[in-house]
């Protein structure tokens, strides 16, 4: 999610649209800690360390797993997902995209 992504008309944050503009949220979705949070603490401002706010939230999250799983499949480049930066994510998805040359 871009850090400048809104809330949408029920006050949830848009997880996810797809290439036709429907709403896809994955299954595990309802169980985040984050569920109802607005994105801006998951989209801090670049160069600044201020994903501490965001890393405690996912650290006691139920499905921090699928959360950095969908990040890495879905290629995201932005964002706090799982409790992983996008740094903290690149080595996962090489060995992702690695796999998905192989087969």
């Amino acid at each position: 999610m871009p850090r400048n992504r809104k809330l949408d008309a029920n006050n949830r944050d848009p997880l996810h649209l797809s290439r036709f503009g429907v709403h896809v949220r994955p299954d595990w979705y309802d169980d985040a800690k984050c569920r109802g949070m607005g994105p801006d603490i998951f989209y801090p401002d670049p160069g600044r360390y201020t994903n501490l706010p965001a890393l405690a939230v996912c650290a006691g999250c139920p499905v921090r797993q699928a959360c950095a799983d969908h990040a890495i499949s879905e290629k995201e480049k932005d964002g706090i997902w799982g409790g992983m930066t996008e740094t903290g994510r690149r080595p996962y998805a090489r060995r992702a995209a690695a796999r998905e040359r192989a087969s």
